[in-house]
């Protein structure tokens, strides 16, 4: 008996698997990231598994759900077939890649596309510090790229006459608007100046 539930559940699993599986091929680039409203072109290879009986014209893109028109298609070779999909605004969207035979749709693999847009130039830097415990400072970054943006907060000198060395003293990264220093890394001078670096995929930007 006991033997019997465990070939059900191994046999329920394999169903499962099946299922949600992908075919024997690859897609490139995989997940990019793109700047919003530009254009986007991807490709999808079949592997051996697949010729010679079917081959990139068998292979169909579909945007979420939504079929991707022939139009769009381009046979690089017969077992590679790109698309290209023009002014893509979408925030983020899986782009899918089947293959058509018989009548049948099989999906082949996916992958998501995120757009978004290159870092603004960071503003309005304040800092507070605290003695002997920690300097943090804080800045607006502007528009959201909604894209992974990485800040660099570079801690600098600066002479008498106004002019800021090229040298950092410190610096530290963070993932949101503001960063901080702790002791005993908080020395603080009259003398520094501060500077923040925005930095994605699309770009970077410097105040």
């Amino acid at each position: 008996m006991f033997s019997c539930v465990i070939l059900m559940f191994v046999l329920l699993c394999s169903s499962i698997a099946e299922e949600n599986s992908v075919g024997d091929a690859d897609i490139f680039p995989s997940a990019p990231e793109i700047e919003r409203g530009s254009t986007l072109k991807l490709f999808c290879v079949l592997g051996k598994h697949y010729t010679p009986h079917r081959n990139a014209s068998h292979i169909i893109w579909k945007l979420n759900h939504e079929l991707i028109t022939e139009e769009n298609y381009n046979i690089v070779n017969e077992t590679v077939s790109s698309v290209t999909i023009h002014n893509f605004t979408y925030r983020k969207a899986h782009v899918k890649c089947f293959i058509k035979y018989l009548g049948e749709e099989q999906l082949l693999i996916h992958t998501e596309v995120k757009s978004g847009f290159p870092p603004d130039t960071p503003g309005n830097i304040s800092c507070i510090y605290c003695f002997d415990v920690e300097l943090t400072c804080t800045w607006t970054s502007g528009r959201e790229t909604n894209l992974r943006t990485n800040y660099t907060l570079y801690r600098k000198m600066m002479t008498e006459g106004g002019v800021t060395l090229p040298s950092t003293v410190g610096s530290c990264e963070s993932k949101v608007e503001s960063c901080s220093f702790y002791y005993p890394d908080t020395p603080y001078s009259s003398s520094f100046c501060f500077q923040v670096k925005a930095e994605n995929v699309l770009g970077e930007a410097s105040s």
